[in-house]
């Protein structure tokens, strides 16, 4: 039924419409006065027989995440990217919640890595300045069996992007190391895994039960993303260190730690930090179903970090 009703919106004169619009070059397109079901069809159509990969922009979270999931059912979720925002108040001192973290770095990830999907994300999202792709790109870890592996590096390189050592990985964001055995419990994953080596080469990927320690599944290779949006490698901390001297937030990052609230240093330590459209491949639309509403949006957003901007001076 779904493929019919995909046969017959393709056949629509608004649905063709939008379809020139963008095959002629349009890099934004604006659908007033549809359902949003109408994007989520439109945004399918384009990922599967179209540039590959397309921004969605929806006033509101909760709209967006309505939008994701009926992408999902249509051409599956390993190609529907979410982008929420922080959920977080302007200069707010706090970290965003680590289950908004790995829906943002998982988005990011299949960008950098040029992978075909549908972007869906808010005006609110879009306005936060994000860690730089060649910064990012080395800290996407991918890992496969047979493939030579120095532990100790990416030991220090989890401990870059805000993994934490621990005895146990039983928790999201842990890792733990074991002689020739390292567990990691990516943030957005369900199960740790478990990488084992036979001298320098991997010899298995598994994942497993963190309870009873047991294997549940073995892979072939593995993904590792940082567990926050801001790592804090060598050349960061160099940064850091050059700041003045400001108290035990600045004397945490000249040491490398990372602490609740870091994202707030972002644009500071990183001049060149970037926006979710440097992370677009320049082929990539931009799609918004209701224009005013997307301004009104981000007119709110802006109103209100400058309100908090004026009471944090005083």
């Amino acid at each position: 039924m779904l493929t019919a009703l995909r046969g017959a919106l393709r056949d629509s004169s608004a649905f063709r419409a939008i379809r020139e619009r963008l095959d002629a070059g349009r890099s934004l397109t604006r659908v007033g006065g549809a359902a949003a079901s109408f994007l989520s069809f439109l945004a399918a159509d384009l990922v599967e027989d179209g540039p590959g990969t397309v921004l969605l922009v929806l006033p509101r979270p909760e709209e967006a995440e309505l939008v994701a999931e009926e992408i999902e059912g249509l051409i599956g979720e390993e190609k529907v990217f979410l982008f929420p925002s922080w959920e977080l108040l302007p200069y707010e001192k706090h970290s965003p919640p680590i289950e908004v973290t790995a829906l943002r770095l998982r988005a990011l990830g299949a960008l950098a890595r040029g992978e075909r999907g549908a972007i869906v994300s808010t005006p609110r999202a879009l306005q936060t300045r994000l860690v730089p792709r060649r910064l990012l790109e080395p800290h996407l870890f991918e890992l496969r069996a047979g493939d030579s592996l120095d532990l100790g590096a990416l030991s220090e390189k989890l401990v870059h992007v805000g993994y934490q050592r621990s005895a146990v990985a039983g928790e999201p964001g842990t890792f733990a190391r074991r002689g020739g055995i390292l567990d990691v419990f990516p943030s957005g994953k369900k199960q740790p895994i478990r990488i084992e080596l036979f001298g320098d080469e991997i010899e298995s990927i598994r994942e497993y039960d963190p309870e009873s320690q047991r294997s549940t599944r073995t892979a072939s290779s593995a993904r590792i993303a940082p567990q926050r949006e801001f790592p804090l490698p060598d050349e960061t901390v160099r940064l850091a260190q050059a700041l003045p001297s400001g108290g035990e937030e600045a004397e945490l990052l000249s040491r490398g730690v990372f602490f609740d609230g870091i994202e707030r240093y972002l644009p500071l330590l990183l001049p060149d930090a970037e926006t979710l459209f440097d992370y677009l491949p320049a082929s990539a639309p931009a799609v918004v179903l209701d224009e005013r509403d997307l301004w009104t949006a981000a007119s709110e957003f802006w109103s209100e970090a400058e309100r908090f901007h004026a009471q944090a001076a005083q």
